[in-house]
């Protein structure tokens, strides 16, 4: 069973209930939530196809969530990195696991970046939580 299919029953029998808090205010009910996680899917899926390996260099955030349900529902899976790594330790790590694309949180963006530059294949594959979008 795909863990994805957790969240797409949650959000059929409790649309309207919270699902993702920070602290105490409500971020995205279920179905906010599903709906978010379908549309990434949609988009992991056509960049990089089912199966495709997705590593993930952040903190526990809400963005976090969405990109881990949002491989899921994909088909794909998620390589996570601990945060508290040294980007020079997630080089090899990422290359051993031959993931397709990098989603780093905007607070740990910049120490990666220098590290990723160094490797010809990810000089032009790296992205940010912020929005999940490729930088120019």
């Amino acid at each position: 069973m795909n863990t994805y299919y957790l969240l797409e029953q949650a959000a059929r029998r409790f649309p309207a209930h919270g699902a993702v808090y920070v602290g105490s205010e409500l971020r995205w009910t279920y179905a906010d939530l599903h709906g978010r996680v379908l549309r990434l899917a949609a988009a992991l899926r056509h960049l990089y196809g089912e199966e495709a390996r997705v590593a993930v260099f952040s903190e526990n955030r809400p963005k976090f969530l969405e990109l881990l349900f949002g491989a899921w529902a994909a088909g794909q899976v998620i390589v996570p990195l601990n945060y508290k790594l040294h980007p020079k330790e997630v080089l090899p790590i990422i290359e051993d696991a031959k993931v397709s694309a990098i989603f780093v949180s905007p607070s740990l963006a910049g120490t990666l970046r220098s590290t990723l530059h160094e490797s010809p294949k990810w000089r032009r594959y790296y992205w940010r939580c912020r929005g999940w979008r490729k930088p120019v």
